[in-house]
């Protein structure tokens, strides 16, 4: 899933939601280098990509496109991911999506002077364009796609991608719907073994 799956399963706890953001940039084993809340939400990051890579209808979905976008499979239902999860907002969420993006916007404001730099750059860029607000419409698939396309170092067909998604929606949907319930069952147990300590609230 992409970033707003990401805070809204690490979601309420503070120190684990910017832990979903820095296990997009923090590497390696976690020796306690950072607090220790986040490096739980770190470690909650990797657990629901590993969950995300392995799931049987996102491998099968995969297959299914083009043999060209078959290697960008991860990043395409990534982020068709979060347009699914902005369209079904209220049935995981009695908050409004605004508000809830308002509130992640003001943790990381609060937060980014302690983040690495490339945290902190990505943080600006969340925020300046609403990147949590913004998937309720397909231009912002096909922007997102566009971008990524171009942030990659070698040729590629992200960017002309989103229409095959569009394609595909019955299934992708279907296969959000069951991703999504799985992942929050996941969340729900990795939170029964790793309770958000005393020493973890306080940082």
């Amino acid at each position: 899933m992409n970033h707003l799956a990401h805070f809204h399963l690490a979601a309420p706890e503070p120190e684990w939601m910017v832990g979903a953001l820095l296990g997009d940039f923090v590497k390696g084993p976690l020796r306690g280098d950072w607090p220790a809340g986040w490096e739980q939400g770190i470690r909650l990051h990797r657990r629901i990509d590993a969950l995300s890579d392995t799931h049987p209808q996102r491998r099968s979905l995969a297959r299914a496109l083009d043999p060209s976008l078959q290697r960008y499979a991860a990043i395409l239902l990534d982020v068709y991911g979060d347009y699914w999860l902005t369209c079904h907002w209220s049935e995981f969420s009695s908050e409004p999506l605004a508000a809830f993006a308002a509130d992640v916007y003001a943790l990381l404001r609060q937060e980014s002077p302690q983040l690495p730099g490339p945290a902190q750059q990505f943080c600006q860029r969340l925020i300046r364009y609403d990147l949590l607000g913004i998937y309720g419409e397909w231009s912002a698939v096909e922007g997102t796609l566009k971008r990524i396309s171009q942030r990659l170092r070698h040729p590629n067909p992200l960017a002309d991608a989103a229409p095959q998604l569009w394609r595909l929606r019955s299934a992708l949907d279907q296969c959000c719907e069951a991703h999504y319930r799985d992942l929050l069952a996941a969340v729900a147990e990795f939170r029964t073994t790793q309770p958000l300590s005393a020493a973890a609230r306080s940082c």
